[in-house]
């Protein structure tokens, strides 16, 4: 059983240039916060039927993690390849859609759950921005992500290319 929880955000200026349509184009640059509220998550390698039973906002037993209805546990468990045989748990310090950065820090803490020690934070980071970017096709950038993998204060730096710089500030 592997717990990992993720912090949430506060943008403090620049928010919205690490939007792809945005940075792709002229770079953006980012300065956010971590607070002292999380997005937790417990992952148990073991379903004793060979299902998947999730309880995030709401409970749910499918057959496999393709089947799963929440679109955003169901990204994550493929991504990760976590397909059947496990026992999901999430818990937040806030409502979903607090605009927070809940979302990210879920997927943080599942990915990390999944493979603990096994990603750097820039990898993890990464994972959870593409499962939203480019598994459910969300118009977000990376921001959120990137806050919820390395914490702290940050100064994130986002790259024409891509390529994102998450400059930590004392």
């Amino acid at each position: 059983m592997v717990t990992a929880r993720s912090p949430l955000r506060v943008s403090l200026a620049g928010g919205g240039t690490d939007l792809p349509s945005y940075s792709s184009r002229h770079g953006g640059l980012v300065l956010s916060c971590a607070i002292d509220r999380y997005v937790g998550v417990t992952l148990f390698p073991r379903e004793f039927d060979g299902r998947v039973r999730a309880a995030t906002d709401s409970y749910d037993l499918c057959d496999g993690a393709h089947q799963h209805p929440n679109p955003m546990t169901r990204a994550c468990l493929l991504r990760a390849g976590l397909r059947s045989g496990y026992q999901v748990a999430s818990f937040s310090d806030v409502p979903s859609g607090s605009g927070l950065g809940g979302s990210a820090a879920f997927a943080v803490s599942l990915l990390h759950a999944a493979a603990p020690g096994a990603l750097s934070r820039q990898a993890l980071a990464e994972a959870a921005s593409a499962v939203e970017i480019d598994d459910l096709g969300r118009a977000v950038g990376k921001q959120d992500h990137y806050m919820a993998a390395f914490g702290g204060v940050r100064l994130l730096r986002f790259h024409p290319s891509g390529r994102v710089a998450p400059d930590r500030l004392d």
